[in-house]
């Protein structure tokens, strides 16, 4: 079944899980219903959403997902040039993202205004890519271009991508779960936003055209993409993104 999704809104369960809703509608704008659970919440969980989401929309730019024209937010990025990275970068208001070893924290700082902005330099966010086994930002500046890039969120995470669970240290795996999840979540409060389609700072010009299947309770269990045969699946309570034609991704709900 067609459907275009309108929002893909972040709900807080906890400090440690949440998931995303997502609102589907139909062309003519009425709503079919809405996908993500509560039950499935955990940061393994979220991980496999969040990807998954990105997969059936055949969109991998966090900014893009509500529309190709974006307005970039202006921020102030420390880089270090001993290591040749980017140390953190702080928006307007004051919020930091910082390159945290595990939990990509956001401070804010009431009294930036009257700080001087020392070894800092304004730079624009122009894209947040979900590639090369991690979410890359492209920071253009007057005098520069860089990427800030944190540490390999993808490690352990399994099909469509190179490891898997049972391939990779546990503590590894877990490490990258949590840092996946803090990443995106405190995206969302840098952005001062809880839906993704909102990340371009305007109102959705386009709503991403996906592929849905429903239930015997008319509940939607499976978002993907028809061109990619990419889909985010609900399977046996867990999450799964599998990469088959709709025809066979429908038997799976036999198996539920």
């Amino acid at each position: 079944m067609e459907a275009y999704i309108s929002s893909i809104k972040y709900i807080k369960v906890n400090k440690f899980y949440g998931y995303f809703k997502v609102t589907l509608l139909d062309k003519e704008g009425n709503l079919i219903g809405y996908f993500g659970n509560e039950e499935l919440s955990s940061p393994e969980a979220f991980r496999i959403e969040t990807f998954g989401i990105l997969t059936a929309c055949n969109c991998f730019d966090l900014l893009r997902l509500g529309g190709e024209e974006i307005e970039p937010l202006e921020v102030w990025m420390k880089y270090d040039f001993r290591k040749e990275k980017v140390l953190f970068i702080k928006n307007n208001n004051g919020i930091t993202l910082d390159t945290d070893d595990l939990f990509y924290q956001t401070n804010k700082d009431i009294f930036h205004k009257f700080r001087k902005n020392k070894n800092e330099e304004k730079v624009k966010i122009k894209k947040i890519v979900s590639e090369s086994g991690t979410y890359i930002m492209y920071l253009y500046g007057e005098h520069c271009r860089t990427c800030y890039v944190p540490g390999n969120l993808y490690y352990g995470f399994g099909y469509p991508l190179t490891f898997k669970k049972n391939e990779v240290n546990a503590e590894g795996y877990l490490r990258t779960v949590l840092q996946y999840f803090f990443y995106i979540k405190n995206i969302l409060k840098f952005y001062r936003t809880d839906d993704l389609m909102t990340l371009n700072k305007k109102r959705p010009s386009i709503y991403r055209k996906v592929s849905i299947l429903l239930d015997e309770n008319d509940e939607i269990y499976a978002i993907g993409n028809e061109e990619t045969n990419m889909y985010l699946v609900i399977k046996e309570g867990k999450y799964e993104i599998i990469h088959e034609e709709k025809v066979k991704v429908k038997s799976l709900i036999k198996t539920k």
